[in-house]
């Protein structure tokens, strides 16, 4: 069942070429590697659209410290229900090819 607010905007799983990760399925322990392979995945200018049960403080941390400007995250919904992120790759800086800063 889809939340009203992403319903109410016209959201729809081909809006993101990432298609859409609903982390509320997975173990804990397996989220955060599911994020860095949807991500490794992507393409310059695609997204993903993660969702979360929680307000997804720690992960915006975590993506800001391994991806640092090559993704833009914009909020999509902050709960109380469920919260959600628009994550979109940028084209990395000239002569950078790589992938997280590990």
């Amino acid at each position: 069942m889809r939340p009203t607010s992403l319903a109410s905007e016209g959201w729809s799983p081909t809006a993101y070429a990432g298609g859409v990760v609903d982390l509320r399925l997975f173990q804990p322990r397996l989220r955060l590697g599911l994020v860095d392979q949807t991500l490794t995945a992507l393409k310059a200018d695609e997204d993903v659209l993660l969702v979360f049960h929680e307000p997804p403080d720690r992960l915006l941390g975590y993506l800001h410290q391994q991806y640092g400007a090559r993704l833009v995250i914009q909020p999509v919904d902050e709960g109380p229900e469920v919260w959600s992120l628009r994550v979109r790759v940028v084209s990395p800086p000239e002569g950078d090819s790589s992938g997280p800063n590990r």
